[in-house]
């Protein structure tokens, strides 16, 4: 009985991977395994993680690999054969979106570089060298480990330049006590997902802002708010599978902010407002999104110094902050972008009549209440996403609140149909025909 039939017949559990995404669904990738000891995180973790994604992946290995992990792991963590041999069926031609690469070794990587192909590995490396070459669509992702004398070696970095110009995709180590270790499993599965998208946002450059920011009283002590920026943190990671350049600006929120998002860290307002007013004059972003909890007020004298704990703070009095928005629209009347409205206590018509306002200066508002979210499960998060062209959608959860923010600014990227019909244009991503906004009622 073969294994597909075994997996119609009984169901178990074991077998089955917690979901976190629809990103890699229908993509099929081949996990090329060689003979390095970071092999032993190949199987499981990163051949299930490109599941939990929706991938269908198959491994390929020799024996050599066998020294750090087992077939038996293998199989289990992709739930498909693992190649071993090559055979009449030539395994190392079959069609794949991506190729990956992982634990890339020197001597690996020199085979490549060098067009050698003497086992199951570099052979199916080679023909995916090739097929990369003339099939833009298919991705060929390396990554390296190896002893940091190794990674230094200058035929090597040759080799690694060479591949590079050919199109070769690399997930960079991370270097620490003179090793160049494998990238976490998460950043290479994140990594394979953007090389992989077709989202309109693809190639887009972003701006995002994230998490609180601080309004000095003295030396110690500061206002701020109850917000950590985890939405934020989570459009900064999704806008990076979708392919985007995103650059995240991130207040003092205390949150784990992915390796892989280029971030610039805040702490107080001015800081703030400075990095932000810094990155729309010196570059030309496409969207800016402004999720930030920035202060509305500031002390009007920060007090050099600390203030005595017996006394001295009994009074503040504090001016209103420059709203960094409405500068970055004065600055760029073009930029699209999303902007985010919080009230307390006030109706659902109130809070949307308050969104339908502040779209006349801005094309996305997302705009909720307090209320409706939750200390306990910081996953919940109930916004309307509020555009310009009327709509609104209802999320419930951060998840939903960024899929639906990024898809309303994806909208307007999407490519002309390429059929013709009663829609004019559609998202390369979803495959869903839409309207121009223009025409839309």
């Amino acid at each position: 009985m073969r294994k597909g039939e075994v997996k119609e017949m009984v169901e178990n559990d074991d077998l089955t991977v917690e979901s976190l995404g629809t990103h890699l669904n229908g993509k099929k990738i081949a996990m090329i395994v060689p003979g390095g000891i970071a092999a032993y995180k190949a199987a499981p973790s990163i051949a299930r993680h490109h599941r939990q994604y929706g991938a269908d992946v198959v491994i390929y290995t020799t024996d050599a690999a066998l020294d750090f992990t087992t077939e038996t792991s293998m199989d289990w963590a992709s739930q498909n054969e693992v190649i071993m041999k090559l055979t009449g069926s030539s395994e190392h031609l079959l069609d794949y979106d991506a190729y990956v690469v992982v634990p890339a070794t020197l001597d690996f990587i020199g085979d490549m570089a060098n067009g050698i192909a003497h086992d199951t590995a570099t052979t199916t490396a080679a023909s995916a060298f090739g097929k990369i070459q003339y099939d833009g669509s298919k991705k060929l992702i390396v990554v390296p480990a190896m002893h940091g004398s190794m990674y230094a070696n200058p035929a090597f970095q040759r080799n690694i330049d060479f591949l590079k110009e050919k199109n070769v995709k690399f997930v960079e180590p991370k270097i620490t006590e003179d090793k160049a270790n494998l990238a976490d499993t998460h950043s290479i599965v994140a990594y394979t997902i953007r090389e992989l998208s077709e989202d309109p946002l693809k190639g887009k450059k972003v701006l995002l802002n994230a998490g609180p920011c601080w309004a000095k009283i003295d030396a110690v002590r500061a206002v701020t708010n109850i917000f950590r920026g985890r939405l934020g943190l989570v459009m900064a990671e999704e806008l990076y599978m979708r392919g985007a350049d995103v650059k995240l600006i991130y207040g003092p929120g205390g949150l784990q902010v992915p390796k892989f998002i280029d971030t610039v860290k805040v702490k107080y307002y001015e800081d703030m407002y400075d990095a932000v007013l810094s990155e729309v004059e010196s570059h030309e972003y496409d969207v800016g999104i402004f999720s930030s909890a920035i202060p509305d007020y500031k002390p009007r004298e920060v007090i050099s110094g600390k203030i005595k704990s017996s006394g001295g703070l009994e009074v503040l009095e504090f001016d209103h902050t420059e709203k960094i928005i409405n500068k970055v629209r004065d600055l760029c009347p073009e930029l699209y972008m999303a902007t985010f409205k919080l009230e307390v206590g006030i109706a659902k018509a109130s809070l949307l009549e308050i969104g339908w306002e502040r779209l006349k200066d801005y094309d996305v508002v997302v705009a909720n209440l307090l209320e409706d979210m939750s200390e306990k499960d910081h996953t919940v998060h109930p916004a309307f996403v509020m555009k310009k062209d009327g709509t609104v959608e209802l999320s419930s959860t951060k998840k939903e609140t960024s899929d639906m923010l990024l898809d309303a600014l994806a909208e307007q990227f999407m490519e002309p149909a390429p059929q013709t019909g009663l829609f004019d244009y559609w998202c390369p991503r979803t495959g869903v025909p839409a309207l121009p906004v223009s025409e839309r009622a």
